[in-house]
């Protein structure tokens, strides 16, 4: 069951959403403090471990309240599934950033290229 601070985050800043189409910064603190972007992530790499029913369940209860949110969650969460191809060292690097959402087609090809840090 989504918390009341879930709750009021997902009602209070919808219009804004769907004003700019895209989410807002409180949603994404809320995602970021909440670790729904790594959802399926094993918990030695910073993620939640949700057992299949358990992640349906919330994914469940946030497109009930919020479909985008739970959208986009679906997507980020499923994409840092990843996590397990990853070398370990490398992958403890990249998911110790709440904010992480790997994206990825599960089949090898092109390359990746580091920007910045």
């Amino acid at each position: 069951m989504l918390s009341p601070e879930t709750l009021a985050v997902l009602k209070d800043n919808m219009p804004l959403a769907i004003a700019q189409k895209q989410l807002s910064s409180a949603h994404l603190q809320h995602i970021y403090a909440q670790r729904w972007f790594s959802l399926w992530v094993p918990t030695d790499l910073g993620g939640l471990s949700a057992s299949l029913p358990e992640g349906c369940r919330l994914l469940e209860e946030l497109a009930y309240e919020d479909g985008g949110v739970a959208w986009c969650i679906t997507l980020c969460s499923g994409a840092n599934m990843f996590a397990g191809f990853v070398d370990p060292e490398v992958a403890q690097q990249i998911f110790a950033d709440p904010a992480v959402c790997w994206g990825g087609s599960g089949r090898p090809g092109g390359r990746a290229v580091r920007e910045g840090e």
